[in-house]
């Protein structure tokens, strides 16, 4: 575990910020490369990563907040807290399930403001937000958070202490769910590039993305550990926390997108 790689001129540079910066970088980088090939204007790329970026550290810090309000409500902290780090959680805090709703509307909007294909844009992006997940995933686990629960599995991890995992479950190995979601996410790239290339219809990679990525979520979030402060119904076993109702609400939205789709090839083949 490697949270500060180094330091400039005594300010620490953190894997989790380097990670987020170099998918960044990448993500944009990649789908200013297809964008001219899906005849949009790559110009119009940097814009909406940088209202995508914005918009998702808005929504997780929220989500966060508002499943753990009592570490903004408690004596000798603010509200304030939340543009600026906590003592122990420092920026780390982030719940990235809204904040991937948050994006995908305001991306979205985005988009048609510009007067740029939306679906079609959408289908550029998806494959960089797959990317970028796989990459800032990397950081989480330098960082040691978004560990998962305890396990004797033989690739388990025992984080050092004073880490998130010890600190939330003692001296025990735990699944290395950040290294589950890079693969994961690493593999749903792949897959997007590859049903980018098959000529489908406008919507058809972007809708894939918030289906399969939702669904991904939901399976691995079994094995990530969550403090009963974010339970949808604390004290049961279910390992459903409250952001899960947005992450489903992404798979619905990506289910139907992809019936809308079907609905309207079959009728076009009959129109003709």
């Amino acid at each position: 575990m490697h949270p500060v790689l180094f330091e400039v001129f005594g300010v620490p540079v953190t894997a989790y910020g380097s990670a987020l910066a170099v998918s960044f970088a990448l993500g944009i980088a990649l789908a200013m490369r297809r964008a001219g090939a899906a005849g949009l204007d790559p110009d119009v790329i940097p814009e909406a990563g940088l209202v995508a970026l914005a918009s998702s550290l808005v929504g997780a810090r929220l989500l966060f907040a508002l499943e753990q309000p009592e570490l903004f409500a408690a004596p000798g902290r603010s509200w304030l807290d939340l543009v600026r780090p906590l003592p122990r959680e420092g920026m780390q805090g982030l719940s990235m399930s809204l904040g991937v709703v948050l994006a995908v509307v305001t991306v979205l909007g985005w988009l048609r403001f510009r007067g740029q294909p939306v679906l079609r844009a959408a289908d550029v992006m998806a494959p960089s937000v797959a990317l970028g997940e796989a990459i800032t995933r990397l950081g989480c686990f330098m960082n040691g958070c978004c560990h998962g629960v305890a396990c004797d599995w033989p690739w388990a991890v025992r984080f050092p202490a004073g880490s998130f995992a010890q600190r939330a479950l003692g001296d025990v190995a735990v699944h290395p769910t950040q290294l589950y979601t890079a693969l994961v996410s690493a593999a749903l790239f792949v897959g997007l590039i590859r049903l980018s290339r098959r000529g489908l219809a406008p919507g058809t990679v972007f809708f894939a993305f918030l289906l399969l990525w939702a669904l991904a979520r939901l399976a691995l979030d079994t094995l990530r550990f969550y403090p009963d402060a974010v339970a949808l119904w604390p004290g049961s076993h279910l390992p459903v926390a409250r952001h899960h109702v947005f992450v489903a609400l992404l798979a619905c939205v990506g289910a139907a997108g992809l019936v809308w789709l079907r609905r309207a090839s079959v009728q076009h083949a009959g129109d003709a």
